[in-house]
């Protein structure tokens, strides 16, 4: 016995091209916040509070670049960086949201699932694996080219 096809794939083919339309307008409204953002912050002296800078140094080839003095950025200035970035962090939970649950509790299933890499727990299940051993190696295994154990070296004429 076979299982029926879904009457619903006949009516509408999978597009993956269809996303939903409240997910691309919160995307659009994030891409613009970021953009009018990051213009704001092209205008802004580099240091929030007034800053004195520092000179340029150079020191066995390495070079780095001094800071002129900053003045600082003004009551408008700050409020209005606050505002901008307040409202791109609301549109970016707005999309995570939008897109099938908030980052949070994304985190918090995936630190329930959590489990070891395949590597690391085939690891301790066997601790040796090199050449078949199942157990430690003696005392007196050389660990390889160069190894010396502690005492007189066996090498000496």
């Amino acid at each position: 016995m076979t299982t029926p096809a879904p009457k619903t794939a006949a009516a509408a083919p999978f597009d993956p091209h269809d996303f939903p339309g409240d997910l691309v307008a919160a995307q659009h409204t994030e891409a613009e916040l970021y953009a009018d953002l990051h213009a704001f912050q092209k205008t802004l002296p580099w240091s929030r509070e007034s800053h004195d800078g520092w000179p340029d140094e150079a020191e066995r080839g390495r070079e780095r670049r001094g800071r002129s003095a900053s003045p600082g950025w003004t009551s408008e200035q700050a409020a209005e960086f606050d505002r901008l970035f307040v409202a791109l962090r609301r549109a970016a939970a707005a999309v995570g949201a939008t897109s099938g649950g908030s980052a949070a509790s994304g985190r918090a299933s995936r630190a329930r699932t959590w489990s070891p890499p395949a590597w690391r727990s085939s690891m301790l299940r066997a601790p040796f694996p090199r050449h078949g051993r199942t157990s430690a190696p003696p005392p007196n295994h050389r660990l390889g080219p160069g190894y010396c154990p502690p005492g007189p070296s066996p090498h000496k004429g």
